[in-house]
């Protein structure tokens, strides 16, 4: 299913619910400066265009009230192989790189959060998080909830003319080796920054609710509209991939 939905222009948040919107969003280039408990990375090769992934910035949606968060896992390393086939992975994880022509690693394993940048202001940047499945309706379910989320966020966060798309992606992320694809929910969108420049984004989300360690797994690639690459997001790719996906198909 394709939904393409373009959004009104909404106030601007207040400093009660900064933190609950900044929690629901994968944080994309131009988005406003807002006031809250956020710490700011410390990579010296972050650009004052990038946007902020520090863990205040970079968690998923809150557990309903009166519950606790699942603490974070420790994470396989990039290179650790996949779970034997038939068993059921402890936990879901990002293959990142940590280098490719063109691009720096800003960002490496900081609270689940990994970000090559590009100097024309193109980034890629993958994100893991424990997920609350107390209420949830399995792998799909839980993976689609995140567009709306998503939605909400973006018109909470100081953008304009946000424009999207979303539909069910079983081409572009691959398990480990390369060997299986791994079903995602894509989230194609466009919009206008706080700081009056038009982006262009891609963003995957994908939840494993059946695991030992129920996972949300989301992977961004946002460029300025002008220099949007889909050739360059195409071969960046090729070297990311999802470690111990169980099972690959949403539905199971």
């Amino acid at each position: 299913m394709l939904r393409t939905t373009r959004s009104p222009r909404l106030p601007r948040p207040t400093a009660a619910t900064i933190p609950a919107v900044l929690s629901l969003l994968l944080l994309a280039p131009g988005l406003a400066a807002c006031d809250g408990p956020l710490q700011q990375p410390t990579p010296a090769t972050i650009s004052p265009a990038t946007p902020d992934v520090s863990p205040g910035s970079e968690r998923t949606s809150a557990p309903p009230a009166g519950t606790t968060t699942t603490p974070m896992p420790s994470w396989p390393d990039a290179g650790s192989p996949a779970p034997p086939a038939g068993t059921t992975a402890d936990v879901a994880s990002w293959d990142f790189p940590t280098s490719a022509p063109g691009w720096t690693a800003a960002v490496r394993d900081q609270d689940g959060v990994n970000q090559l940048t590009r100097a024309d202001g193109c980034q890629l940047t993958s994100q893991q998080n424990p997920v609350d499945t107390a209420a949830s309706g399995g792998d799909r379910q839980e993976s689609e909830s995140r567009i709306e989320a998503s939605r909400q966020a973006y018109e909470q966060a100081g953008v304009t003319d946000l424009s999207y798309s979303s539909s069910e992606d079983v081409a572009s992320i691959h398990g480990l080796g390369g060997s299986s694809i791994v079903e995602t929910i894509r989230m194609d969108l466009s919009y206008t920054g706080a700081d009056g420049n038009q982006y262009t984004g891609v963003r995957w989300f994908r939840a494993f609710t059946r695991m030992r360690t129920p996972m949300l797994l989301q992977l961004s690639y946002f460029c300025p509209a002008p220099v949007y690459d889909a050739t360059a997001l195409d071969a960046l790719l090729k070297d990311v991939s999802i470690i111990g996906a169980s099972p690959t198909g949403m539905d199971g």
